[in-house]
């Protein structure tokens, strides 16, 4: 678009910019390091299963992802979802799945938190529920791969 103004904008000159700042926070600059590597991260694997995977996890604590509530937040017909990840090799019940799993042996295996608190983090209603799904995936209970 063109305005019919005189473009504008700042001039530094490169002493100016090349000097180093007064408040210098390390952390906040390694912070920022860290969210430009995971968004690189993000926008480097655009398919739809990655995709999936992130709004899965986003919506776990929820409870379990529904394929239509995870379609509406991609801005696509349940149908569609279902469609474009056949073509990708998968289902939305393969991906949820191997989210779950990845993130309950994670979580089990940093130690960081209880067994109720996984349970809630990886969408399960109940411990009872949440061992059971771990069983089938692994052929051992959260309590065996336990560390911490």
């Amino acid at each position: 678009m063109h305005y019919g103004s005189d473009p504008s904008g700042l001039t530094f000159a490169l002493d100016t910019v090349r000097q180093p700042l007064p408040a210098v926070n390390l952390d906040l600059a390694k912070e920022n390091d860290r969210i430009l590597k995971e968004l690189d991260h993000l926008l480097a694997d655009a398919s739809l299963a990655s995709r999936v995977r992130r709004e899965v996890q986003r919506a776990l604590p929820s409870g379990t992802p529904k394929a239509t509530a995870v379609a509406r937040e991609l801005a696509m017909a349940p149908r569609t979802l279902q469609r474009k990840l056949h073509e990708e090799g998968t289902t939305f019940q393969d991906v949820s799945q191997a989210v779950r799993k990845e993130l309950a042996q994670h979580y089990l295996h940093s130690g960081e938190h209880d067994l109720d608190t996984i349970t809630f983090l990886t969408g399960f209603a109940n411990r009872s529920a949440f061992s059971r799904a771990y069983k089938t995936w692994t052929g051992r209970s959260p309590t065996e791969d336990r560390c911490g």
